[in-house]
């Protein structure tokens, strides 16, 4: 067909792109001051996750602290609500 012939002619002109001799030099420097303005946070949780995750007493305190709080707002419900 002819417009297939027309369409594969204009994908090898459109495929056909320069590269400059430095291309790969330009990409990892712009990777490298991308790496450098990335600013570290302040609260960095990371480490308490892994903890957690790494550590049964850790996940089985931090599930009853859970509950407890969760007890804990349940009798300040009912205080507030049954108060006179």
């Amino acid at each position: 067909m002819k417009s297939e012939k027309f369409y594969d002619d204009w994908k090898k002109q459109r495929s056909h792109v320069e590269v400059g001799d430095d291309f790969a030099e330009k990409v990892m420097n712009q990777v490298y001051q991308y790496e450098q303005k990335k600013s570290v946070p302040l609260l960095d949780v990371r480490w308490f996750f892994e903890f957690v995750s790494t550590n049964s007493l850790a996940k089985i305190a931090l599930f009853v602290s859970g509950g407890l709080l969760g007890l804990a707002r349940i009798v300040f419900i009912v205080c507030v609500f049954l108060r006179p």
